[in-house]
């Protein structure tokens, strides 16, 4: 920058990924929209945020986490990315697959349904995301089997599965006009399910899948991965 200024910015952290194995929605990176920001003069450094890593579930798991997505940089200014996708974990006392809560990040990631069958008597709560920037992933009825929520969208909060085999959709994303042209970006992804997989959020979020692999969103739009 060679003069000190102000500009209008646009950034959006990387999307969360989706977890494997009837695993929720990865939810958006954050979407950070800044008008007349201040900048001084010199160099600033510039990091586009990745979005999180799908992985594969190891072979003595049922299931496996997607990772959070990086956040974005402009100088002193930056937007986290979105929390990862969840699927059902089996706790160290038992053999037993608990659903668990979705993970923390700029739009948060979906929760997740029990494998077993059997309720546990607390609901599953959608990752937190962080407040005017992003919005929280689905929670889950208790009950819930093989059946996964969305994860949260920079426009709405991820949808919340309420019935078997009908995954919740992803958080529909945001319009932004920066470049002139209207563009929506960073939706949620969908929750995995049995028979129905819930739909990725407006904006590129990636749609949930009845197998058992994560699904990425658009390239480029800081969405999250569906489950």
């Amino acid at each position: 920058v060679s003069s000190e200024g102000v500009a209008d910015m646009l950034l959006v952290g990387g999307g969360g990924a989706g977890g494997a194995g009837y695993a929720s929605g990865g939810g958006a990176g954050a979407f950070v929209e800044l008008g007349s920001a201040f900048l001084s003069s010199g160099s600033h450094s510039v990091v586009v945020g990745d979005g999180g890593l799908g992985r594969a579930i190891p072979q003595s798991q049922s299931s496996t986490p997607g990772c959070n997505g990086k956040a974005s940089f402009v100088g002193d200014y930056f937007a986290p990315g979105g929390g990862g996708g969840i699927g059902a974990v089996m706790t160290s006392a038992s053999s037993v697959y608990y659903g668990q809560n979705g993970l923390n990040g700029g739009s948060g990631g979906g929760a997740s349904g029990d494998a077993s069958g059997l309720p546990t008597g607390q609901l599953r709560q959608g990752g937190a995301s962080v407040a005017g920037v992003g919005n929280d992933g689905g929670s889950l009825s208790l009950g819930i089997i093989y059946t996964a929520s969305g994860g949260g969208g920079a426009g709405s909060v991820g949808v919340g599965a309420t019935t078997y085999g009908t995954g919740g959709a992803g958080g529909s994303g945001r319009i932004c006009y920066i470049s002139g042209t209207a563009v929506t970006l960073a939706g949620g992804g969908g929750g995995a399910a049995p028979t129905t997989p819930g739909l990725g959020g407006s904006g590129g979020g990636g749609a949930g899948s009845i197998n058992t692999s994560p699904v990425s969103a658009t390239v480029n739009t800081g969405s999250g991965g569906g489950g």
